[in-house]
């Protein structure tokens, strides 16, 4: 009988930040249901990060670990990698894009001010770096192709929201 030997394990960290998407609780779906509720909202415009659609993290793994095709790219080597939508924002950059695309895309809300506050005056049970930008240009290299603007990614997560809400 001839013995198998195993493969190596080949094991890929990949960390993101900012996380948004279907089925889950998150800042955008948090947005939401407050501007469904509330005429002001207050955002802290101090922290500053990448957003990442859940979408664009699950085929950028996907094709990371081989099992979605990468067109003339040698296989990645095993290791750490980040990964998040491109372009910094901040929080209250990011709520009032939310609004922006709501009214946009008729989706209904009751906010109509996004009001830009220091982090002093949103006190956490632990503190938040001020600046929570992953750099990802080894998972660029390693995929070949710069992750899509998180402006772009929200629009299109929005979109499904409405078609949600529309039943279709």
């Amino acid at each position: 009988a001839r013995e198998r030997t195993a493969s190596p394990l080949r094991l890929f960290i990949v960390r993101t930040s900012w996380l948004f998407g279907e089925g889950r609780s998150s800042f955008v779906s948090t947005m939401l249901r407050l501007m469904s509720e509330r005429e002001t909202l207050r955002i802290v415009d101090d922290q500053f990060g990448r957003p990442t659609f859940a979408r664009d993290l699950s085929r950028a793994s996907l094709a990371l670990v081989g099992l979605r095709p990468v067109v003339n790219r040698p296989t990645p080597a095993a290791g750490l990698y980040h990964f998040a939508n491109s372009g910094v924002t901040n929080w209250h950059e990011y709520a009032t894009l939310i609004l922006d695309l709501c009214r946009a895309l008729e989706i209904p809300v009751r906010t109509t001010a996004v009001l830009p506050i220091p982090s002093a005056e949103y006190p956490r049970p632990a503190p938040r770096p001020k600046r929570a930008v992953l750099a990802t240009q080894r998972i660029e290299s390693a995929l070949g192709y710069a992750p899509r603007p998180w402006q772009e990614a929200l629009h299109e997560h929005l979109t499904d929201v409405k078609r949600e809400m529309l039943g279709k």
